[in-house]
């Protein structure tokens, strides 16, 4: 799981850095608000940590007016446990908690993978993007007329590519929702499924491809 991290107290982010690794979490962090809305615009996050004190922005704001396009990211404000009109103000523009900044590092990780645990599952019974549909329920894939027969790992890689259309979505993520959180990975096995998968797409024609973002993860783009 890859959360996100706006925060311009460095102390915070080391200790909870390390909390969250030693759990499996990754955690991009940046100390200005336009760098972070910057990544987040990029990565598909899991969850989005942002304090209330930023020096370029107000993060309130900007987490307000992203949630009307993203209903489903747990958004977190980090704000001084003193400060309750700050935490007021957040929960009423439609945060999903607000953290102390000195929380301690096991209840963090507590919270968030309660706040994980209350996320919706929500499945479309199709997806379309470019000239390639999914049909989530009969686990189908069609580019164009054709059907493409793939095994069912890269079609689940598939899907979740698809629905993070034109954003990265990390290789952490890509293989704690295939093969499970609690399992042993072969360090290239999403790789070589991706490799795959991309073989199958380019000779069928897609009309989206699948970029390498090195060191991060896998981007589902339009075809250059």
């Amino acid at each position: 799981m890859q959360l996100l991290m706006i925060d311009a107290a460095s102390s915070s982010y080391r200790l909870w850095n390390s909390a969250l690794k030693s759990q499996g979490f990754g955690l991009d962090h940046f100390v200005t608000l336009a760098d972070g809305i910057e990544a987040a615009e990029q990565i598909q996050y899991q969850m989005l940590l942002v304090s209330s004190r930023l020096p370029d922005g107000d993060s309130i704001d900007w987490l307000k007016r992203r949630r009307q396009v993203d209903l489903h990211t747990p958004f977190v404000i980090v704000a001084p446990s003193q400060d309750v009109e700050t935490r007021v103000r957040a929960l009423e523009h439609g945060v999903d908690d607000c953290f102390s900044e000195t929380l301690d590092s096991r209840e963090l990780v507590a919270k968030i993978r309660a706040l994980l645990r209350r996320q919706p599952i929500v499945r479309q019974s199709h997806l379309q993007t470019g000239n390639i549909r999914l049909d989530t329920a009969g686990r189908e894939i069609w580019i164009d007329d054709a059907r493409l027969v793939i095994p069912k790992r890269e079609l689940n890689i598939l899907e979740h590519l698809m629905l993070g259309y034109n954003r990265t979505v990390t290789r952490e993520y890509l293989e704690a929702k295939i093969y499970g959180a609690s399992r042993e990975v072969c360090p290239n096995s999403v790789e070589v499924r991706i490799s795959r998968l991309r073989r199958g797409l380019t000779q069928s024609g897609a009309t989206v491809e699948i970029k390498t973002v090195r060191g991060i993860g896998y981007r589902l783009q339009p075809t250059k």
